[in-house]
């Protein structure tokens, strides 16, 4: 199977759903997500087709989310369906969403869910059936089964609900809340590991981190939805007045050099584009599961420059119309005001990874494209954004998949043909983490590192191997990686 490799701490999924198939049912002591919506699915997938194919699984969920995300926009949006499909291709060709897709991570099926529980909102709108309602929250509680997150949604439905004044649906949806939080307290198995992971309040006095936190997630989700968000603000420009447009401006100035001035990205990660830590990084995608200085491209440092840049003005502009043009009793919306509880939350999570902005795409995407012009200068201007996404989704995607790939495959290898002990090689991370190294003593080391620059290699070390990754089109520079053996000392 082309994907032979665990990716960054599904490691301990697999083993759930290995133990589910040996009759235990109790979840891992260091898993954090509910995970039994998953694990379940994972069981009977791997009773037929293997344990070994449960990245097909996968992909099957990612490409069912795509589908549910283009009937949304088909059944409620009144698109066309080269429309829809044009318009989900922004969700398809996220890097997190390709990421996700890979392997046998949590984020792609609770995305799934939450589509799913999208689709019965809207048919409930639209109907007022009470089983469109009843199909919801039962999306939700099997959302709610594989990952704890997923209370936010009931919570933004009751809110919804009470600012439009429907004080029963209001009611149902917190109660429904009450329910879910009240199971998971009292009833639900939780692992050592929920417990050690409260909510933590005390972020919200951390100024600096918390507006860092929500400041650059928002510059990540506006550089991945660039000219959509750019049409949002273009088609409501049309017969405003003078005053109104030099009013924009000037608060655009204003908030772009206020906002930035007072952002620390310091105080998420490496504080550099796209600002938070471990999937997405300017070298690829999660890159530090492997040690070393991983390969660049060509105009790495131009283009993550002006992508930046270019954010940070849109951002600045997105707000500024929002605040002097935007009709305020269209900000009553359900999608923005899952976005924002959904944010709140995020402060208060003792550990924010950047694959946690995945679920809020599609809200973002539902917004924007009920509220702009469908115009051809519109979708040329999307069209040309997408194929530069998809090239770049592409080109991180497939050197992730071939890297990871090969230092798996080798490192089975070493264990089949040189008779090493799996703990004694250091492959990617969730191959340390399978076979962990008390001592760290390692024999085998892959890097990313080349002898010339790592004097410690270069030293203690041989080169068995050089690998480099070759696929069609790659843009990155030597791309190799390097397998070293310890030096015996007699």
């Amino acid at each position: 199977m082309f994907l032979t490799f665990m990716n960054n701490d599904d490691w301990v999924y697999y083993k759930m759903v290995q133990n589910f198939l040996n009759g235990n049912f109790t979840l891992d002591s260091i898993s954090a997500p509910t995970f039994y919506t998953q694990g379940f699915l994972g069981f009977l997938f791997s009773k037929f087709f293997g344990l070994s194919n449960l990245p097909i699984l996968t992909i099957l969920i990612s490409l069912l989310s795509f589908g549910v995300f283009g009937f949304i926009l088909y059944k409620f949006f009144g698109l066309s369906k080269k429309l829809s499909f044009f318009f989900s291709l922004f969700l398809l060709i996220n890097p997190y969403f390709a990421y996700s897709s890979i392997g046998f991570m949590t984020e792609n099926y609770f995305l799934f869910f939450i589509l799913l529980a999208l689709f019965f909102f809207y048919k409930f709108e639209n109907s007022g059936n009470k089983l469109d309602l009843g199909g919801l929250f039962l999306t939700l509680f099997a959302g709610f089964m594989l990952r704890q997150v997923t209370m936010v949604f009931p919570i933004a439905l009751g809110a919804y609900y009470l600012l439009k004044r429907k004080y029963k649906l209001s009611l149902a949806s917190f109660s429904f809340f009450a329910l879910l939080y009240s199971f998971y307290t009292f009833i639900f198995p939780q692992t050592a590991e929920m417990h050690e992971k409260p909510l933590q309040f005390h972020n919200l006095l951390k100024f600096d981190y918390s507006y860092a936190l929500i400041y650059g997630s928002l510059l990540v989700l506006v550089a991945v939805l660039f000219p959509l968000i750019l049409s949002f603000v273009v088609s409501g420009l049309k017969k405003v007045s003078k005053t109104k447009i030099i009013l924009l401006v000037v608060l655009t100035f204003g908030l772009f050099y206020g906002l930035n001035h007072i952002f620390k990205p310091m105080t998420l990660s490496w504080g550099e584009f796209p600002y938070l830590e471990n999937t997405w990084e300017r070298t690829g995608l999660y890159p530090r599961g492997i040690v070393g200085t991983k390969y660049q491209f060509k105009y790495n440092f131009d283009l993550y420059h002006y992508w930046d840049l270019g954010s940070k003005i849109l951002l600045s502009v997105f707000i500024s119309y929002i605040v002097v043009l935007f009709k305020k009793k269209n900000l009553i919306d359900f999608n923005l005001i899952f976005v924002v509880l959904y944010f709140g939350l995020m402060l208060l999570s003792e550990t924010f990874y950047d694959r946690y902005l995945l679920v809020v795409v599609p809200f973002i995407l539902l917004f924007l494209i009920k509220n702009i012009d469908i115009s051809k200068f519109n979708l040329l201007l999307n069209f040309g954004f997408i194929l530069f996404l998809s090239f770049y989704t592409y080109q991180f995607t497939t050197d992730f998949v071939l890297v990871n790939k090969y230092i798996w495959d080798k490192s089975n290898d070493l264990v089949v043909t040189q008779t090493a002990n799996p703990s004694d090689i250091h492959g990617t991370n969730p191959w340390k983490l399978v076979y962990p190294n008390v001592s760290r003593g390692y024999l085998y080391k892959f890097s990313y590192d080349s002898p010339e620059v790592n004097e410690g290699y270069r030293t203690g070390y041989t080169v068995e191997e050089i690998k480099v990754i070759n696929y069609p089109l790659n843009f990155f520079i030597e791309p190799k990686i390097y397998l070293y053996k310890k030096k015996v000392i007699l």
